[in-house]
């Protein structure tokens, strides 16, 4: 059998791709101080605790609300009434966030949660070493999607507060459909070789039945690394590179420019409000909202570049960093409809403005079928 195998477990780093480190290893990353007085057993069962705290907990709560509000989300910016070059930036941003929480869910939160409570076995030893090589190229593909499409609102709002001249031809709508289509390809293409590093393992095991004392066959499914990501010269020169500068170093780069820009902007708008157009007043807003955007994703994210330059440079870290970082990439996918709420005061009303027509509509629908069966 070729290649390295992996827990297929949600402890397998799925949404920050870092090598081997998984939960069975927790005694490499434990100090010598640390581990006095503590048996291997007791280490691992606290970790058991931690994941499945922050997993099959944390995970699966914040991938729920965080599906819900994507969905809502994207409900209030394809009304008519928010059909712009940032709304349909921020469309996609939340279909790109969304599509991986749908898959993180089961991979993740749901997986451990079975696990920890034996609900399931099927789930966890047939599913999931089966599904993750199909689901973990998805879920790639969505973070590269969201971080781009994140930088893309960010040059979006950069041109529109500090060259809203130039903001009338570049910041259009049909424009930015464009720009979206080319986020999708590039965030496909990619991450095109994501889909040859992972397959399933079948092992033939033969157990002894304790109640006729026979040998039975069993096939065991395991997650492993195929030739293609066990070779070093690819996870040199192309998997760390890649991560490490389109999915890292680049976009907070790229953040940090237009968003220090964007701040000094508005910071100078502020001082001469009254002179201020609606127009101007609008997308000083939705730049507001976009810096808190921005915040959340560095910070969010920041954890995942340290632990993949770790890795790169083979310095062992716990396996509780590595749950973290998901869970925060998690947090991340789901927060943003809260801040649009919080801070964009437009997103805020046509939200309102949303419930009142389907409480209109309800409230119809409930009086028709009331004059209906008393006519009857």
């Amino acid at each position: 059998m070729s290649g390295h195998l992996i827990e297929p477990n949600a402890s397998a780093p799925l949404l920050v791709p870092l090598g081997d480190h998984d939960i069975n290893e927790t005694e490499l990353s434990v100090g010598e101080g640390e581990s006095e007085g503590m048996s291997l057993l007791e280490m691992f069962e606290e970790d058991k605790t931690f994941e499945f705290i922050v997993v099959g907990v944390g995970i699966s709560v914040i991938a729920i609300l965080g599906i819900i509000g994507n969905i809502l989300t994207m409900m209030v910016l394809s009304r008519p009434q928010m059909k712009s070059s940032v709304c349909c930036l921020l469309f996609n941003l939340a279909c790109c966030d969304l599509i991986l929480l749908i898959v993180v869910l089961p991979v993740h939160g749901i997986n451990v949660f079975i696990k920890h409570f034996s609900l399931w076995p099927e789930y966890t030893s047939l599913f999931i070493p089966r599904a993750a090589p199909f689901l973990l190229p998805i879920i790639a593909t969505a973070q590269t999607g969201s971080i781009y499409f994140t930088m893309s609102v960010s040059a979006e709002r950069y041109i529109a507060v500090c060259w809203p001249l130039k903001s009338r031809f570049l910041c259009t709508w049909s424009r930015a459909r464009y720009y979206s289509l080319a986020v999708f390809i590039f965030s496909c293409l990619i991450n095109v070789p994501r889909w040859f590093e992972l397959q399933t393992y079948e092992t033939i095991l033969r157990r002894m039945n304790p109640d006729d004392g026979f040998y039975e066959l069993e096939t065991q499914y395991e997650v492993g690394y195929t030739a293609l990501r066990s070779n070093s010269m690819y996870t040199k020169y192309y998997m760390y590179p890649m991560l490490l500068v389109f999915q890292h170093i680049l976009p907070f780069i790229v953040l940090a420019v237009f968003n220090t820009a964007i701040y000094l902007t508005i910071k100078k708008a502020n001082e001469k409000r009254q002179g201020l157009t609606s127009v101007q007043t609008r997308e000083i807003s939705y730049a507001v909202m976009l810096v808190f955007v921005v915040i959340v994703f560095l910070c969010c994210n920041v954890l995942g570049m340290f632990l993949l330059l770790w890795e790169s440079q083979n310095v062992e870290f716990s396996t509780r960093y590595i749950l973290l970082a998901n869970f925060l990439l998690t947090f991340n996918s789901s927060i943003n409809f809260l801040i649009y709420c919080a801070f964009g005061s437009n997103f805020r009303q046509q939200f309102v403005s949303m419930y009142a027509d389907y409480s209109f509509v309800s409230i119809q629908c409930k009086k028709t079928e009331e004059v209906y069966f008393s006519s009857l």
